[in-house]
């Protein structure tokens, strides 16, 4: 029987040892550790609200695969980057999306990232490509200089830079869509194209603008035309607000707003603008009683994700009776535009906070049935259940 015991433990252990590893500590100490071992560091940056780092926890780093790789390869170290010296990491790294990967050197030196959520295959060939030389930043960069212009290369540039360095994507992409003149743009060229116009003056914006009739066959003009605007909007926001010193020049975002909408819709359009940035400064108060004004009892408004986001935004944030109740609306209204796990779940948590236990176990109910045939993880739904 003893040693029976002592199978099944051992067992148990290697089933333990066999998902990926995180290695619990200091930043500085994962740097030390990769430089002891002459390993990259994998750093997975997550936030508390992510849903795909939340996928990723639960579907990908529990594989027996993805753990044996890892862990042979890596040193891997996971931080919130909300929270201790996460905030500093994000900072230092300008890390502004989720989930996000970096693998770094033992100085702290950046070798490949990536973002959003892979696969077991795609995660363990995302690895394979962190630790190929021919791969890494340094060496990618180099290429580039010289000329390499292949689509493929400069697709994959792309991935590895669009988050990290901005200013080096939007070169990427220029010589990307260079070598696509005289040839039809795919759909995925069109997701590429607008994903990364960053404003009007991008000369992305100018290729978006001359390829108008054959962009409009695969959206419609009604789409076109709010990208464009979007275009627009980031345009003026850049000439409007002062990022070192946080502060927002009204007059001047009304002024070129109204050269590209009406009078009404620039206010609205400030409205919003001043809104995220109290958000951004994390001045909650402001932000409540900006998105109370803006979004009244949201007849206006049809966007279920706008919508579910700015309720969950309350339940994190406000505590204002008064306030919850209004976001209940709003959280109601995106229910009724498109019922989702998130936004079923944001309506329970609100009536958690409000202490109606009615409601909230009638939309606790209703999330976890929506969750699990989605296929989310529906523990933190649960537990308002219990």
């Amino acid at each position: 029987m003893k040693k029976i015991s002592l199978l099944l433990a051992s067992v148990i252990s290697m089933g333990a040892m066999a998902q990926l590893k995180f290695t619990e500590g200091k930043f500085n100490h994962i740097l030390e550790q990769a430089r002891k071992e002459n390993k990259p560091a994998f750093i997975s940056a997550y936030t508390s609200w992510c849903a795909y780092c939340k996928k990723m926890e639960k579907d990908i780093y529990p594989n027996t695969e993805v753990g044996d790789f890892y862990n042979s390869n890596f040193i891997s170290a996971k931080y919130d980057m909300e929270k201790g010296e996460g905030v500093e990491i994000a900072k230092k790294y300008g890390i502004k999306v989720f989930p996000y990967y970096m693998f770094l050197n033992g100085d702290g030196e950046v070798i490949y990232t990536g973002t959003g959520y892979y696969n077991k295959n795609d995660f363990i060939d995302f690895g394979k490509k962190a630790i190929d030389p021919k791969n890494q930043i340094a060496v990618l960069k180099k290429k580039f200089e010289e000329g390499v212009d292949d689509l493929a290369f400069l697709k994959n540039l792309l991935t590895v830079f669009s988050y990290s360095e901005p200013d080096f994507a939007q070169k990427v992409m220029e010589r990307y869509f260079n070598r696509l003149k005289g040839s039809e743009l795919s759909r995925e060229d069109l997701g590429l194209l607008v994903s990364n116009i960053p404003n009007v003056e991008s000369p992305l914006f100018k290729i978006f603008q001359e390829r108008k009739a054959e962009i409009t066959q695969k959206i419609s003009e009604k789409q076109y035309e709010n990208l464009m605007m979007s275009f627009y909007k980031k345009g003026i926001i850049r000439k409007a607000y002062d990022k070192e010193n946080k502060t927002l020049n009204e007059v001047l975002l009304l002024n070129e707003a109204k050269k590209v909408m009406s009078e009404n819709e620039a206010n609205k359009f400030l409205q919003n603008t001043k809104m995220r940035i109290a958000f951004s400064k994390k001045e909650y108060q402001e932000y409540a009683k900006l998105a109370q004004n803006y979004y009244g009892d949201a007849k206006d408004f049809n966007d279920t994700n706008e919508l579910n986001q700015v309720a969950w935004r309350f339940y994190e944030h406000i505590s204002d009776k008064k306030a919850l109740q209004q976001a209940v609306i709003w959280a109601e209204k995106s229910v009724a535009l498109k019922e989702s796990y998130a936004n079923t779940d944001t309506l329970a948590h609100l009536y958690y906070k409000l202490g109606d236990k009615k409601n909230t176990q009638k939309w606790a109910t209703r999330s976890v049935e929506l969750g699990k045939a989605a296929g989310e993880d529906v523990k933190d739904t649960e537990k308002l259940l219990k």
